[in-house]
């Protein structure tokens, strides 16, 4: 290998960790080992810094993460930008029709090269000025001769790219298996649960996100199970939907799923006369993606861990098209309760999981069966972390 295909490869690869330390080696072992008395994760993982600081550096920065929607990135110069855990990534359609993802950094000083979700034939450092095609390759450096920087390998880090039912999905990792392959089930269950979300009986409303305050975990936790529903969102979303004894629970190897029929008694379907059939199907993709779709309203969304205690969730909405405005507007304020009720308990529950007064809580199956199954894509995705090269 020459010194320029040394530099090339060097700037190519983010330096990531493929060791597990030695702490939560052992507490994947001690997981393992009792899993069948249905224990939590240990607490420590929700409030620890260093196993928060080894999933930003061992788990995020190899998965498939959703970005936002395809139809956002369908003409040339589109880019649409999204986190993978904290690292900045952005998809760019490029003039030859290429769909890629980059990230999102600077070469010349860690600045972002784009800003926001916009249509630009370039990407452009606003910090000092670096620009950069779409395909990453560096084409200009204001006051720097190309004879400086020929051969140097300057361009962004690639990472890699897919697509599934009309959404993006983005993974660091410019040498990730595909998405299909990290998630086989995924096809046949879009197929048999309707999960298009590029049929054009729904319209794009646009992106919005949420600050939480406790651990991401905590937070797909919540999105992962309805034990809670009645007690948590007995006016909202379980006032809608038959959210725990009725509901389908769909476990397999790679993702957890549920269908959640409506009540015939729903208030706001009931106030405005809707005759809703199939109900809301959910599906969420380890470590951190989630999507629905109900008979009016769709969100996908991906959960971005900002601090030990601090999460932020972005979510991309669509709506049915020829809806009743009035409700259209009840259907999300539905939504948004529900979304506001989730973040106030992670919240609550946050100040027990940081106390140190409980190192596992006590699951109960089948109550628990959705959690149960995080708790296994999580440990699996730390335990894998030994096995990569």
């Amino acid at each position: 290998m020459t010194v320029i295909e040394s530099q090339l490869a060097f700037r190519s690869k983010p330096q990531r960790s493929n060791v597990v330390p030695p702490r939560i080696a052992a507490e994947v072992a001690h997981y393992q080992r009792r899993r069948s008395d249905h224990l939590t994760l240990p607490t420590r993982w929700y409030r620890d810094e260093d196993v928060f600081r080894f999933e930003l550096t061992s788990v995020f920065p190899y998965a498939w993460q959703l970005a936002g929607p395809l139809s956002s990135v369908s003409q040339p110069g589109d880019q649409l930008l999204a986190d993978v855990g904290q690292v900045p990534i952005v998809v760019t359609r490029g003039r030859d029709g290429l769909l890629r993802a980059l990230v999102n950094i600077c070469q010349h000083r860690a600045y972002p090269v784009a800003l926001e979700n916009r249509n630009s034939p370039l990407l452009q450092c606003q910090y000092h000025g670096w620009t950069y095609n779409l395909d990453g390759s560096l084409r200009a450096a204001p006051l720097c001769s190309k004879e400086e920087l020929s051969g140097k390998g300057v361009a962004l880090k690639p990472a890699s790219v897919d697509i599934w039912n009309g959404l993006v999905f983005v993974n660091p990792d410019p040498d990730a298996e595909s998405l299909a392959d990290a998630f086989p089930e995924l096809e046949d269950l879009g197929t048999e649960w309707e999960l298009a979300f590029n049929d054009g009986d729904y319209e794009y409303r646009g992106v919005t996100s949420i600050e939480i305050d406790a651990n991401w975990k905590a937070w797909c936790e919540n999105a992962n199970e309805c034990y809670h529903c009645p007690t948590i969102h007995a006016e909202s979303f379980d006032a809608e939907f038959k959210s725990l004894k009725d509901r389908e629970v769909r476990v397999t190897q790679n993702l957890v799923g549920a269908i959640n029929g409506y009540r015939e008694s729903g208030p706001v379907l009931a106030r405005h006369g809707m005759d809703p059939t199939y109900g809301e199907r959910y599906v969420y993709l380890h470590p951190g993606s989630f999507f629905s779709k109900d008979d009016y309203h769709i969100f996908a969304g991906y959960t971005v861990p900002v601090a030990v205690d601090k999460t932020r969730f972005v979510s991309h909405t669509w709506a049915r098209k020829g809806l009743d405005p009035a409700f259209a507007v009840d259907w999300e304020n539905m939504w948004e309760r529900t979304m506001g009720e989730d973040a106030d308990a992670v919240r609550l529950q946050n100040a027990g999981l940081r106390s140190g007064m409980m190192s596992y809580g006590q699951l109960s199956s089948p109550a628990d069966e959705m959690i149960l199954k995080f708790h296994e894509l999580v440990v699996r995705s730390y335990a894998d972390v030994a096995t990569r090269g």
